[in-house]
């Protein structure tokens, strides 16, 4: 029925099955405790919405438990149909709880068959320890258990002991009718994890002044009244900033980049601090009466952009170092023997794709190589080489001189780095 203001009223019919499976779809999506459905106010509620619904309609805890399995059920076999035929990527990861139990995630990601990129978490479970053999094992469990027997890569961290795991599943998988050249390029190192590694080297060499940041944040959040010190600070300098202050995780660089972030912004605040409030003074002075770290205040500023241009030095001294005579600075310098590394995983990967027998798919194959010349860069002044540099890579862009697609994708990544001929 049409109204005078356009809207159309449909019936629709009420039935308790729908409203007990929207209700586990609820409890499921937004993660509520399975006694959420016997709390008194979620019941009225519910009544008042829908009066055909009475309170015996709504189901216990363990009823709504069942439902949710039923419905996890459902969802595994459209799951199961989606695989078939599908090679996985795989990602693992453990982690030990202040129970002290260990447990084990296992996530894959997949293309369908309209070329889509799926993400779906296989097994979230315990395990005995942190071992190799016992990570393999279990990942080999839970492959059988879904029916997958196509793995194409496995990413994992870089502890020791992933290294047992990898032989575990290539030994155990390497004759399953989805692997990929005997799996020679199962194991993915976690880019995350090699660049926490990296950057945790790096924040050593600026220990010092972190620590203080760290300590200078630690005392403002560390009581009600020195919050409400700083934030009037904040008020008098007319800081606009609706950031908070965060404390960094050891574990996690991110973290202290977070607080190195919140803190530049208050940066004229903890310097106020510092001459004006005797508490926060006092703090840092018996630290560094005692061996500790003093106040960060003195240099607390931003000096990213005066490391730019030694950061750019470095890298044509780098290049530079290629060519060098010096055997060992040489071979550290070279990139030569990276970049065909790479050209050849590739070529065997196209060239393994090019025999299997896909429909209307065709992939351009070559194993020979491609010389490109760079414009021959010297040392003697990297800062005024950036024009230069920078018309070289447009030129690069346009692909000049490449055979196959391997190639192309080759030289628009590597971007041919100064001095050195890929």
């Amino acid at each position: 029925m049409d109204g005078e203001e356009g809207f159309q009223l449909i019936p629709i019919a009420f039935t308790v099955e729908a409203s007990r499976k929207a209700l586990a779809k609820m409890v499921i999506i937004d993660e509520f405790p399975f006694r959420f459905v016997e709390g008194y106010g979620f019941q009225r509620y519910s009544t008042i919405v829908q009066p055909k619904l009475r309170i015996r309609d709504i189901p216990s805890c363990q009823t709504l438990a069942r439902d949710v399995i039923g419905i996890y059920g459902v969802e595994r076999e459209k799951l199961n149909g989606a695989l078939k035929g599908h090679r996985v990527c795989l990602t693992t990861d453990t982690w030990t709880s202040i129970q002290n139990l260990n447990y084990m995630s296992l996530t894959f990601h997949f293309i369908d068959d309209d070329w889509k990129l799926h993400k779906r978490i296989l097994n979230f479970c315990q395990v005995e320890d942190h071992k190799g053999k016992t990570i393999g094992r279990k990942i080999e469990m839970c492959l059988c258990e879904w029916g997958i027997n196509g793995i194409f890569t496995l990413t994992v961290n870089n502890a020791s002991s992933t290294g047992a795991t990898i032989k575990f599943l290539q030994t155990i998988t390497k004759d399953w009718k989805g692997t990929v050249l005997k799996h020679e390029f199962l194991h993915m190192r976690c880019c995350a994890h090699i660049l926490n590694l990296i950057m945790g080297d790096g924040l050593r060499e600026i220990d010092a002044s972190i620590a203080k940041v760290h300590e200078a944040v630690r005392y403002v959040k560390s009581s009600p009244n020195r919050n409400q010190t700083f934030m009037s600070f904040i008020e008098r300098l007319g800081i606009e900033s609706k950031s908070l202050l965060c404390l960094d995780v050891p574990t996690r660089w991110n973290s202290t980049y977070l607080m190195l972030e919140t803190v530049e912004k208050f940066e004229k605040a903890f310097i106020r601090m510092d001459f004006e409030n005797d508490s926060y003074f006092s703090y840092f002075m018996n630290k560094e009466n005692s061996g500790g770290m003093g106040s960060p205040s003195g240099s607390l500023y931003v000096i990213a952009n005066t490391f730019f241009d030694e950061m750019f030095v470095i890298q044509e001294n780098i290049a530079h170092l290629s060519k060098y005579q010096n055997y060992l600075l040489k071979n550290m310098a070279m990139v030569d023997e990276m970049i065909e590394l790479v050209r050849g995983t590739l070529v065997k990967l196209c060239d393994y794709y090019s025999c299997v027998d896909l429909p209307n798919v065709q992939v351009l194959s070559g194993s020979e190589g491609t010389h490109i010349e760079g414009e021959s860069i010297g040392c003697s002044n990297p800062y005024a080489m950036v024009n230069s540099r920078f018309e070289h890579f447009l030129e690069v862009e346009q692909f000049i001189g490449c055979s196959n697609e391997i190639n192309k994708y080759l030289v628009k990544i590597v971007k041919v780095e100064g001095g050195c001929e890929i």
